[in-house]
């Protein structure tokens, strides 16, 4: 069994919205509600995905050029103005969360980032 520390809000009655995306997980996304049993210790044991949160995800592998790069922050700007949510961990993941409304493509962003 695999573990991850994943923050969370508590819905009530077992339910929970991930308030962040888990690494390399493909079947729950960063907004989805979930139903999870809390155990003794103070941690929940995932159960299933009760609500997908409708949004568009997106993993990416990236070198650090990219992360470097003048133009990341301004991507990462229109990730939140879009209403997005992204995260970057062990270097060089990258996670990206999108509305469905939302134009913003990032792989068009980051294939012009790398040039």
């Amino acid at each position: 069994m695999s573990q991850s520390i994943i923050y969370v809000s508590c819905l009530g009655e077992n339910r929970y919205r991930l308030e962040e995306a888990p690494l390399l997980a493909d079947s729950v996304f960063y907004g989805d509600v979930i139903e999870a049993e809390p155990q003794s210790d103070g941690s929940l044991t995932f159960i299933r995905v009760l609500e997908p949160s409708g949004m568009r995800h997106y993993d990416y592998l990236l070198p650090s050029t990219v992360f470097e790069s003048k133009g990341f922050e301004a991507l990462l700007v229109k990730i939140d103005a879009a209403g997005g949510y992204w995260t970057q961990a062990f270097g060089g993941f990258f996670l990206v969360s999108l509305p469905p409304e939302s134009e913003l493509n990032p792989l068009e962003e980051i294939e012009r980032l790398q040039g």
